[in-house]
């Protein structure tokens, strides 16, 4: 007897549920945990009514919210090489006080162009998410918002991929006024070697009220037209480590509007590809701070305009550290602000000077590198006098305000000769300023008499100090 057996075949291609042998994208899914093959395309996944568990995608997943998390407890979205999570409105979209554990993107999370100015990667909404980790070769797009946006906490992200806001940021941590207030709170931002944070605007931006404890960066963090970094609000500790990078079309790393940094630590690149490679502002009236600023041996700051640049209400309270290069093409630092004191070890240089100084640097320079040419405006009447210690500038230049206020200089431990000259722009008149030079002879200067706006000029010596006298 000839008999027949008849072999079924099942194709599994569509959503797999723990409970059940095969779905076919079913929308809403009935429970987690869920998977999706690599040849499926599913609709919008709508996660609710108290859902917990994990979501693994090899296929695509697109809609307005490709995945919406409104009511459940996701331990885990895993995104592998093959999956795709496309979403015209937010790719993964966190509502207010939902749980997400974490992100593992090993493929494409993408925000589609938003008429209405969202498309986001990943959205936040006042949401907690423990990890976001993005990796080698991994991206995290948006073409109208942010590839990560986030008004919640967010303890960590990890990135060893692309995360690029193709028209606007890479990662915005902003402040929502809702009842309760929507606050973004990211505890770490860890950018490895191979990792590359861009923004068309900016890279990395935190805004007003929003917190970033640690950013930790290897790799190229990088604003486009605007800046690398901008700031508004407190980050505690920017560490940017060997090979690392952060440059901005205007600014590399930008401190405004109130923003404060508590420590900054540079041993790789910040560059300003039209401006300068630190600013701190004052827009406003509200006073931009770096209360350390450290860059290391192989740190090397750089700006089309200033290297540094501190403008009024802009201030490093404490030292500003140098044993790498500072250098900008106008001014290595331009200090309209408050500096608590340089302590320079390395190469601060200028297209037309070194250090600028129009404000106050409260304790002094220490230098025992090199500073080819100082400006000093800091003393007479307004302020104590500008203290100084070790290697001599090149040239100092003394920067004139009015008969009452002008540069004055104490120098102890002197080391080599410096050329004396008066800034240019000072509005001098006819008399003499004096204790102008402290602690130092004329042997330790060269150039002491010369003529300024047709004023001729002579420095003197008296007892230890030196004083100027314009004689028309």
């Amino acid at each position: 007897m000839i008999r027949t057996i008849y072999i079924s075949l099942f194709l599994f291609t569509g959503i797999l549920f723990s409970n059940a042998a095969s779905a076919v994208c079913v929308y809403p899914p009935n429970n987690l945990p869920l998977i999706t093959a690599v040849a499926d395309n599913c609709s919008g996944l709508n996660l609710n009514a108290n859902q917990n568990g994990s979501i693994t995608n090899n296929g695509t997943i697109n809609g307005s919210l490709a995945i919406q998390n409104t009511n459940a407890n996701i331990t885990t979205i895993s995104n592998n090489i093959s999956g795709s999570i496309i979403g015209s409105t937010d790719a993964i979209n966190n509502a207010p006080e939902q749980i997400i554990g974490s992100i593992i993107n090993n493929g494409l999370i993408k925000g589609l162009t938003d008429p209405f100015g969202a498309g986001n990667g990943i959205d936040n909404v006042s949401g907690k998410i423990t990890s976001i980790h993005n990796s080698l070769g991994a991206s995290i797009i948006a073409e109208t918002g942010a590839a990560i946006a986030n008004t919640g906490p967010i303890t960590e992200i990890i990135n060893d991929g692309l995360i690029s806001g193709t028209t606007n940021r890479g990662i915005t941590n902003f402040y929502g006024p809702r009842s309760p207030p929507w606050v973004g709170n990211i505890t770490t931002i860890t950018n490895n070697t191979n990792g590359t944070i861009s923004g068309q605007r900016s890279a990395i931006d935190n805004q007003t009220l929003a917190n970033i404890s640690t950013i930790n960066n290897s790799g190229n963090i990088s604003g486009v037209n605007d800046f690398g970094i901008d700031n508004w609000s407190t980050i505690g500790v920017i560490n940017n480590n060997t090979n690392g990078n952060i440059s901005g079309g205007k600014n590399g790393l930008n401190v405004r509007l109130g923003g404060s940094i508590n420590t900054l630590t540079n041993n790789g690149n910040i560059d300003g590809q039209s401006s300068d490679g630190i600013f701190l502002g004052n827009e406003n009236v509200f006073g931009s701070s770096i209360v350390n600023l450290n860059n290391l041996a192989a740190g090397v700051i750089t700006g089309r305009v200033n290297g540094i640049s501190l403008i009024s209400g802009g201030s490093i309270s404490g030292v500003l550290l140098n044993a790498g290069t500072i250098h900008g093409d106008v001014y290595g630092i331009k200090n309209l602000g408050n500096i608590g004191s340089i302590n320079n070890s390395g190469v601060i240089s200028g297209g037309t000077y070194s250090i600028y100084n129009l404000g106050l640097i409260s304790n002094g320079i220490i230098n025992s590198g090199t500073i080819s040419s100082l400006v000093n405006a800091q003393g007479g009447s307004a302020s104590l006098p500008l203290s100084y210690s070790g290697n001599l500038p090149a040239s100092y230049y003394i920067y004139i305000s009015s008969k009452n206020n002008y540069g004055q200089i104490t120098i102890t431990n002197p080391n080599g000769v410096m050329a004396f000259n008066i800034a240019p722009g000072s509005p001098i008149s006819r008399g003499i300023y004096k204790n102008i030079i402290s602690g130092i002879n004329l042997s330790n200067i060269t150039g002491n008499t010369g003529v300024y706006d047709g004023i001729s000029w002579k420095l003197v010596n008296k007892g230890g100090s030196c004083k100027t006298r314009f004689l028309r």
